[in-house]
């Protein structure tokens, strides 16, 4: 089950916050905000969600990578092809959205700056009403 394996490790690693994955700079643009509107509770309960985040993700790991195998897990197979492609594709976005934040970033950026907008943009299709 390698395919899977890898892609759990790389979904509970970025659900922790961890750096070269997505959910660190999730992590870090969420606690930057709060810096901006100096919320310094709201700072501290980030950051403890993060490090209780970061403890529950490792307790998985250690379940799966060093406690002893049951019969169960013993006779777990590798998921289907077809569940295997979006599983792969999503654990490779993970990875990509962690090394290059930016260009995801600015696409984020642009659709709620004109999500904003709507009305704007919309005026000239629906009329001035």
């Amino acid at each position: 089950m390698p395919v899977t394996y890898i892609s759990f490790f790389i979904g509970a690693f970025s659900l922790a916050g961890f750096p070269l994955f997505n959910g660190f700079w999730s992590e870090i643009l969420i606690i930057k905000s709060a810096f901006n509107v100096v919320a310094l509770p709201l700072i501290f309960l980030l950051v403890l969600n993060m490090v209780l985040s970061m403890a529950y993700c490792l307790r998985m790991v250690y379940i799966l990578t060093l406690k002893p195998k049951t019969e169960t897990s013993k006779s777990a197979k590798e998921a289907p092809i077809q569940l295997l492609i979006p599983i792969a594709v999503l654990a490779t976005l993970c990875v990509l959205i962690g090394l290059f934040p930016n260009p995801f970033y600015d696409l984020a950026e642009f659709a709620s700056t004109s999500a904003m907008n709507l009305e704007a943009y919309l005026k000239p299709v629906l009329g001035s009403g």
